[in-house]
């Protein structure tokens, strides 16, 4: 049995929209880019510079809302 555990960090402005859904796609990505590795291991950090790109072009996409 495996237990991952993802957490993130945001700082934003408590009124900010979307959140939910920002973070919703960060999931996706991490789903995606990180769990899908099959050399990843779960207490390892993130390394893997196609997720921080897609994760700074989210963050830069919704910062141009």
């Amino acid at each position: 049995v495996c237990v991952c555990v993802f957490s993130v960090t945001l700082a934003a402005d408590p009124d900010s929209r979307h959140l939910d859904a920002v973070l919703r796609e960060v999931y996706v990505l991490y789903s995606d880019y990180v769990l899908k590795n099959p050399f990843y291991e779960s207490d390892m950090p993130i390394q893997c510079e196609r997720f921080d790109e897609r994760v700074q072009r989210l963050a830069a996409d919704y910062n141009g809302r």
